[in-house]
This record gives C-alpha cells, structure tokens and sequence, in this order.
C-alpha cells in the first residue's frame, strides 16, 4: 500500500509531509499522549478518526520499516477497530496501565526461555 498523497506533491512538500506524518504516527505510542487525545475529544471527531484510517499506510514494509516506535502500529490499529479503546483512554488509568504494559513488553523484549530459566 502506498502513500498516494506523497506520489503527486511537489518533493519538498512530500517531504515535510513524510516527516510530520511519522512524527505523529509514532506519538501514538506515547500513551500520556493518547490520553490528551481523548480528553480533547479527538477520538469522537469522525475527521481524526478517518486520519487515523489513512495512516494505516504506515503498516507497509516500505515505510514500517522508518519507525523507531512500532509499537504505535498496533496502537493505530485498535485505535480504528475499537471505539471502547478510543474511549478508555480518557481514563487516566488506562494510560498508566499501557504504560505498564509498553515497559514489560521493552523489558522483556528480548530475552529467551533460558534467560527466564536463569532468572528463577
């Protein structure tokens, strides 16, 4: 899947678009981020949620593969295939416990069965 957007802008202006839109699709890891987006009623405004729609562009190999974060890819996806994820996180909780989630899922990243065997 390709940007078409980037395909017919001048080079420059693709440019600046590429990078504004892998800033922001990374934000989406930030979960204190996605809080602010859902206290501002982001998530409830049919034109952000279609920009999330036309960010999935990002899950393509071609441009995957720039993300330092890709973890803000599997955000993106249940922010669009879930309204009760969009809504739970006008909840602080919520937050803290996706950040919680994001520190062990770092944490443990790379470890092997025999590193939590050595770990006992």
């Amino acid at each position: 899947m390709s940007n078409p957007f980037l395909q017919n802008d001048a080079p420059a202006i693709s440019r600046h678009r590429f990078i504004c839109e892998l800033e922001f699709v990374q934000s989406l890891s930030n979960p204190d981020y996605l809080h602010w987006l859902a206290k501002e009623k982001y998530f409830e405004d049919p034109k952000f949620i279609q920009f999330l729609h036309y960010l999935q562009y990002w899950n393509d190999p071609e441009y995957a593969c720039r993300l330092l974060f890709p973890q803000c890819l599997v955000i993106l996806r249940s922010l669009i295939r879930s309204p009760q994820f969009r809504k739970n996180l006008a909840d602080p909780d919520a937050a803290q416990i996706l950040k919680k989630q994001q520190s062990c899922a770092w944490i443990y990243m790379d470890r092997t069965p025999e590193d939590f065997r050595q770990m006992s």
